[in-house]
């Protein structure tokens, strides 16, 4: 919604009449039965678009030129808890930018340009708890020193090219600060995108150094590269991708990821999704495999019925899980999640 600068009287304020500021989010809430070595049922928040609330504006300065910035929080909508568990205020984005036919420049916490890449690939939208995807974020036998893939980059510098006939350029780099360490805790992400027609297609590559530690005091680096593509067939969107993940720290292994996924747009209203990926850590059985099933179900344009089913399959002696699925350490099991809910965005 818009808000002008008449309504902001409890601080928020336009200097200018080219400003604009918005308040948006999504409160996101389904009922969910999981079953691993153990089950339950709970009411989940966020299972098809995490709930957030953010703040957003730009302001144009010059007729090539325009400042924006983004403030958004995650927030659980079943307890009203701040999403990351570690008091951020903005854990979602915060970042200041500029912007114009060049391109744009953002700096502060922000998606990092491979997270652009994957969510679109992704039938199921990188959603944090009901995407199969989720197994490219797993640790399982790759060793001490591997540093998980991850979707933001704090203290970052981003940039976003201009659209050219489909073609899109991100990169950005992320500061350790780390004293005595320039590599401690960095990082660095750079994405190509094609996208246009029936047609889209990326190639991504992220790198993150680990955090130098006392018992740990050398900084190691991780490397994530994804490729993929999805083709629209009329109301069938057909779609896949490859990655792979290593580090450079002694005693690690590297990872194959592969993903095949479904979106068929039904009519109107309904949206049916399907999605399997595997994950294969080399020279291991650590073999993971997970499937999603989904359906979308419009009842007006901010409202959405939901439904989710999400499994996934470990090696003997596994113990990984998705949608917090309860699976005891070391045994093997696997786990399944149903969810369905509704989500609202503003």
């Amino acid at each position: 919604m818009r808000i002008s600068a008449a309504l902001l009287v409890a601080g928020l304020s336009a200097s200018t009449g080219t400003q604009a500021i918005e308040v948006y989010g999504i409160v996101d809430m389904s009922l969910g039965y999981v079953k691993g070595t153990d089950s339950t049922t709970r009411l989940d928040d966020g299972r098809l678009s995490a709930s957030r609330v953010g703040f957003r504006g730009t302001e144009e300065i010059a007729p090539n030129l325009k400042a924006k910035f983004v403030l958004e929080s995650g927030f659980s909508a079943d307890t009203g808890a701040e999403f990351f568990r570690n008091n951020s205020l903005f854990g979602r984005q915060a970042y200041v930018g500029l912007f114009g036919g060049w391109g744009e420049l953002r700096l502060g916490r922000q998606f990092t340009p491979a997270f652009y890449s994957l969510g679109k690939i992704d039938a199921f939208r990188f959603n944090s708890f009901a995407s199969p995807i989720l197994l490219l974020s797993k640790t399982s036998s790759q060793g001490a020193g591997y540093v998980p893939y991850g979707s933001r980059f704090n203290n970052a510098v981003g940039y976003l090219s201009p659209n050219f006939n489909g073609v899109v350029v991100r990169a950005a780099l992320a500061a350790g600060e780390t004293a005595g360490s320039t590599r401690s805790g960095s990082g660095a992400s750079a994405s190509i995108d094609y996208d246009k027609g029936p047609l889209y297609a990326f190639y991504a590559v992220q790198r993150s150094y680990s955090t130098i530690t006392a018992a740990a005091p050398e900084p190691y680096a991780s490397t994530h590269q994804y490729a993929g593509a999805a083709y629209w067939f009329d109301s069938v969107r057909l779609g896949g991708f490859v990655g792979t993940s290593k580090s450079d720290a002694p005693a690690t292994r590297s990872a194959r990821y592969a993903g095949l996924n479904l979106i068929w747009k039904a009519n109107s209203q309904n949206t049916l999704l399907a999605e399997a990926v595997r994950r294969d850590v080399r020279d291991t059985d650590n073999q993971l495999t997970s499937f999603g099933l989904g359906i979308d179900h419009l009842l007006s344009k901010r409202t959405t019925l939901y439904a989710r089913l999400v499994t996934i399959d470990n090696p003997s002696n596994g113990s990984d899980n998705i949608n917090a699925i309860p699976i005891a350490a070391g045994s093997g099991d696997s786990g399944r999640s149903i969810n369905v809910g509704v989500r609202h965005t503003f």
